[in-house]
C-alpha cells in the first residue's frame, strides 16, 4: 500500500455529528471510530471492522479507540477485518 499525506482522515466521530458534509470533503479513505450503530439519529445496515464504499470514499466504521486499545478481540477485528482488506496491496 502507498499512502500519500492526505489519503486517509481519522477521525473520533460522534453520531450526532452528519456524515455527509464529512464524506463530501473527506480523501478517498474515512476510518471514524467511536461510532454508535442504529441510533436514532444514525442508521445504517453496515456494520463496525467491514470496509465499505460510501459517496466515493472507502469507509470503515469502529468502536472508539481507547475500548479497542484494552481488548484484544477488538484489536484484532480492526486489523482482521477492517485495516488489512483495506489498505492491501
Amino acid at each position: 500500500c502507498h499512502l500519500q499525506e492526505g489519503d486517509v482522515d481519522i477521525r473520533d466521530w460522534n453520531s450526532q455529528q452528519p456524515l455527509l458534509p464529512l464524506l463530501g470533503q473527506a480523501p478517498p479513505v474515512v476510518l471514524l471510530f467511536g461510532v454508535e450503530l442504529n441510533t436514532d439519529y444514525f442508521r445504517t445496515g453496515r456494520q463496525k471492522y467491514q470496509p465499505f464504499s460510501f459517496a466515493g470514499r472507502h469507509v470503515l466504521l469502529a468502536d472508539p479507540l481507547t475500548d479497542i486499545a484494552s481488548d484484544q478481540a477488538k484489536k484484532a477485528l480492526l486489523w482482521n477485518r477492517g485495516l488489512k482488506p483495506l489498505f492491501h496491496d
